[in-house]
């Protein structure tokens, strides 16, 4: 059975505000989108959906508890904004996962799952959100690429994969190395807090 470790790392203190009911963010492929005409690759999004653009391929959409996306009219009902609620998900992300100042996220070698070949890296084991979601927030963003680069201090620099929008791989190796490698997932490199995708 492959080891499953605990890794720490110092992190800033953050202050934190009362969630938004129970919306939890999700990183979504905006490949289906066509000039404004918010065709998801999902059916279960629609023109009402809430979501956040993080760059020209990916967005955030914002999920109930149930999984299912939370509308504007939901999000306008309750007194906030797309942005407000968004931002109110990430903080509740991280008043969860850092305590006594230390973010901890459970891992295992990535090697176990993408075999022997795979570059140097690690899998993120999903704890109360879909590990790639971390990704779907510059403050969560942050979070984890100051963690990974200090634990595992990167010859190269880190780059991040997902295959299901689930998923996440770190890897010290370059994002366009990991997309030649990896050519129908998703590869990732940290840009000032956001995901920027990179092609094969």
């Amino acid at each position: 059975m492959p080891t499953v470790i605990a890794t720490r790392a110092p992190h800033a203190s953050v202050h934190t505000a009362a969630p938004l009911g129970d919306l939890s963010l999700s990183l979504v492929s905006r490949a289906g989108f066509h000039s404004g005409s918010h065709l998801w690759p999902s059916p279960a999004f629609g023109s009402s959906t809430a979501y956040i653009t993080l760059s020209p391929q990916l967005a955030c959409v914002l999920v109930d508890g149930q999984g299912c996306p939370a509308s504007h009219q939901r999000i306008g009902a309750a007194g906030r904004s797309v942005h407000e609620a968004w931002n109110t998900a990430a903080r509740t992300v991280v008043a969860e996962a850092v305590s006594d100042g230390r973010a901890e996220f459970w891992v295992r070698d990535a090697r176990h799952v993408l075999g022997v070949d795979a570059p140097r890296g690690l899998q993120l084991r999903e704890d109360g959100i879909a590990p790639a979601a971390w990704l779907s927030h510059p403050q969560l963003f942050s979070i984890v690429h100051s963690h990974f680069s200090h634990v595992m201090r990167p010859r190269h620099e880190l780059g991040y994969v997902t295959r299901d929008f689930r998923e996440l791989f770190v890897f010290d190796a370059s994002a366009r190395s990991l997309a030649r490698r990896f050519p129908s997932g998703c590869a990732m490199r940290y840009s000032v807090g956001f995901p920027v995708v990179e092609s094969n």
